[in-house]
C-alpha cells in the first residue's frame, strides 16, 4: 500500500513540473510574441 502510493506521489511531481515547465513557455512565448507586434498586455 505504502509503496503505491510513493509511485502516484512521484508521477503527480513529474505531472506537475512538466506542466510549470509548459505555462512557463507559454508565458514567454507570449511575452516575446506581445514585444515584437509592440503590443504589451
Amino acid at each position: 500500500m505504502k509503496r503505491e502510493k510513493d509511485a502516484s506521489k512521484n508521477e503527480v511531481k513529474t505531472t506537475d513540473f512538466l506542466l510549470e515547465m509548459l505555462a512557463l513557455f507559454i508565458l514567454i512565448s507570449l511575452t516575446i510574441y506581445a514585444i515584437k507586434t509592440g503590443k504589451l498586455l
